[in-house]
């Protein structure tokens, strides 16, 4: 009878023991994987040639966002939407370097798809005061949409008329 319980209780813990590193292993990778991915897109790191060859879809995204034409650039700040991919200080580094307007239009709409929308309004501030009028109205917009107590500090903190929105 001792016997029969010091196996069970082996084998209970090893089928724990084997969860426990099943679920360990998944986690590890999903995270590693999705920050490998991330970095290929977005950073354009080489680590990831190593691991695998990346899919197609993946390769075209980090050859639209790093286009010389404005309209496949476009296309491949849409493309990180559709894949879930949004880095905000990325984002915010291509705005700052866009000389065009759509294409700068497109990243703050982009930007208000993201989830973290503390980090989005604060970029938005930031970028506020070197944009030109159109991208202004656009970022204030974008501000009221996402947090309007947000919003109605900033007007009254740059002085800004709210009626100028109203267009």
């Amino acid at each position: 009878m001792k016997g029969f319980l010091k196996h069970k209780r082996f084998t209970m813990i090893m089928a724990a023991a084997a969860v426990i590193l099943m679920l360990t292993g998944y986690c590890l990778g999903k995270i590693s994987g999705r920050s490998l991915i991330r970095g290929f897109i977005l950073e354009r790191s080489r680590y990831v040639m190593f691991l695998f060859t990346p899919a197609r879809q993946y390769f075209q995204m980090l050859v639209l966002v790093n286009s010389d034409d404005e309209l496949q650039r476009i296309a491949g700040y849409y493309a990180l939407l559709d894949n879930d991919l949004i880095d905000e200080d990325f984002l915010r580094e291509r705005f700052q370097k866009e000389s065009s307007l759509a294409a700068k239009r497109t990243i703050l709409w982009v930007l208000g798809q993201a989830g973290n929308r503390k980090k989005i309004l604060e970029i938005y501030a930031g970028v506020y005061s070197a944009s030109g009028n159109e991208l202004r109205m656009e970022i204030l917009r974008s501000m009221e949409r996402l947090d309007e107590y947000f919003y109605l500090e900033f007007i009254k903190k740059n002085r800004i008329d709210p009626g100028m929105l109203k267009e």
